[in-house]
């Protein structure tokens, strides 16, 4: 596989001290997900000069703005899971089904389904700023979708005013990290059963900053789970999400209507 260019739209409310007037992040990975370069960020002309050079383009959207679930569907063709998928996830859903934009994954052998669902008119959106650009994205992942997997530990992904929480084996979900205990408390953090809690291991991944934000609630949960470890990324999650996005891909959003065609 070929090095890649992973750009990240920021969502308006992204920490705006720190990012006044970026649109975007970006940085370039090889095909093991390893870095080619720093993180860098700007508006979207500056990312494409950037991304010039031919490597593939994927780009991230803010996965608040992304509904995630797994229901349990009948059809095998893609065409027919992308059919059945708005009638399955209808209640509940708050927007209508029809203004919206529809994606699904593999079914696992439950014949369980991951399924996407984003305001079609804000993904259309997206889209024609990118390519205004002159940026063609490969593929289009929700951020959250990108959180790393980890078979034994629950993960907790501090991103500003976001947290995203991913457990083995399970979709992941975001949450306001602002107030963290709250944050953690809907997360299910600590297990209300003992047994549950000390089988419990949570790997955190955070910025310097964001990490000071969030310490002391994560701090109190060393004695109550079975283990706590942090890694701190200097540069934000953007690195992390690009090694996931590139090693371990997820169904990707251009689907349907939204198709690319190579």
């Amino acid at each position: 596989m070929a090095d890649a260019f992973v750009l990240r739209l920021l969502a308006p409310d992204h920490d705006p001290d720190r990012m006044v007037e970026a649109a975007a992040e970006w940085v370039a990975v090889d095909s093991g997900g390893a870095r080619l370069g720093n993180v860098a960020r700007g508006s979207l002309a500056e990312a494409a000069a950037a991304a010039a050079g031919g490597r593939r383009v994927i780009a991230l959207v803010p996965g608040a703005d992304v509904v995630l679930a797994q229901p349990e569907l009948p059809g095998r063709t893609q065409n027919r899971l992308l059919q059945l998928a708005p009638v399955a996830l209808e209640e509940n859903l708050a927007a209508d089904i029809e203004s919206l934009h529809f994606a699904v994954g593999r079914a696992g052998t439950d014949r369980r389904v991951p399924v996407a669902a984003v305001d079609r008119a804000r993904f259309r959106g997206w889209l024609e700023s990118l390519r205004a650009a002159g940026l063609e994205p490969a593929a289009v992942y929700p951020d959250s979708l990108v959180v790393p997997a980890n078979p034994a530990h629950v993960v907790l992904l501090l991103d500003g005013p976001r947290v995203h929480l991913r457990r083995p084996g399970a979709l992941p979900f975001a949450l306001e990290a602002d107030p963290m205990d709250a944050a953690l408390l809907v997360a299910g953090l600590p297990p209300a059963d003992p047994a549950d809690a000390q089988a419990t291991h949570l790997m955190v991944y955070a910025s310097p900053a964001d990490w000071e934000h969030a310490r002391p609630a994560v701090e109190a949960l060393r004695e109550r789970i079975g283990s706590v470890k942090v890694q701190l990324l200097p540069d934000g999650p953007l690195p992390v999400y690009a090694g996931t996005a590139v090693t371990e891909p997820p169904f990707s959003l251009l689907q349907g209507e939204f198709t690319v065609r190579q």
